[in-house]
């Protein structure tokens, strides 16, 4: 099962309601959370390009490097998913606006309405989180069916606040930003690839001199062979390498868990497991995926 750690965002700011009119996406820190009498809404995008449409998301945690708080905490922390009318935000953006300029969030001044600016549905929360112990590495499990929308409808990033609204209670965090430090915010994903998906090596070993093949019939290399991948074996050609969710017993249906390689490239040897690709369509069934 294919799984990734992005270890930085491509974009990360924070819209401070104190100061609408700027930008905090050069600044080393980022704010979320309730300030007494105004908001901090952290925003930041990852690069989810790796992640093919019809994945099913198994797991996803944001993890951010929290330096400090007011407040013991930040109650009622709460991720969401930006939705598609704020697409064109940047890094630049402010309370007031998705650029820092002239052009307004499609709701609310601070990407605040829930169904316009941001999902309806939580990633996280709201949940209080208390941040005893800093620095530290702080981890927000989010909610695979409303991160699959990220995959499926769009990625316009999350945006991660409180919804606490208490008159000079404040209860706001502090956490690197991707400008300020190693320790940057990072997503770990874990998914199922498509089904009904293309093998990557098909391999023949009856044939007097085998060779693996791609899905097209291109000849691969043997030290071009990477793990995570499926291959396909004695000799039993699908027309257009259609790997069939019928085909789930077929024991010619391998998973690649590990490779190694020869000095000169010559001799493969690969680990398998042939049970993985059961596993992942049975697991979509019971999940109604």
């Amino acid at each position: 099962m294919p799984e990734t750690t992005l270890t930085t965002p491509t974009l990360d700011t924070y819209l401070d309601e104190t100061a609408p009119a700027t930008s905090r996406g050069a600044d080393a820190t980022v704010t979320w959370g309730w300030g007494g009498n105004n908001n901090y809404d952290a925003m930041l995008i990852f690069d989810l390009s790796a992640i093919a449409k019809g994945s099913k998301i198994q797991e996803a945690i944001l993890s951010i490097y929290v330096t400090g708080d007011i407040g013991a905490g930040v109650d009622s922390t709460t991720i969401w998913r930006v939705l598609s009318g704020n697409s064109s935000w940047v890094e630049a953006a402010d309370w007031n606006t998705v650029d820092g300029a002239a052009a307004a969030w499609a709701g609310t001044a601070g990407c605040e309405t829930e169904g316009i600016d941001i999902a309806a549905g939580k990633l996280y929360g709201p949940t209080n989180v208390a941040l005893a112990g800093l620095p530290k590495w702080v981890d927000f499990s989010l909610a695979p069916s409303e991160f699959q929308a990220l995959i499926d409808v769009g990625n316009y990033g999350i945006k991660l606040g409180s919804t606490v609204r208490l008159s000079g209670v404040n209860r706001s965090g502090v956490f690197t930003s991707k400008d300020g430090g190693a320790e940057k915010p990072k997503l770990f994903v874990r998914w199922i690839e498509p089904s009904g998906r293309l093998f990557e090596y098909k391999f023949n070993k009856y044939d007097p001199s085998p060779v693996l093949l791609g899905p097209m019939g291109e000849e691969i290399a043997l030290n071009e062979v990477r793990a995570d991948k499926w291959v396909f074996t004695e000799g039993f050609d699908l027309p257009g390498g259609i790997a069939y969710e019928s085909l789930i017993i077929d024991p010619r249906m391998g998973y690649i868990v590990g490779c190694t390689y020869d000095e000169d490239g010559n001799r493969l040897g690969m680990e398998m497991d042939r049970n993985q690709f059961a596993d992942a369509i049975i697991k979509r069934l019971v999940e109604g995926a």
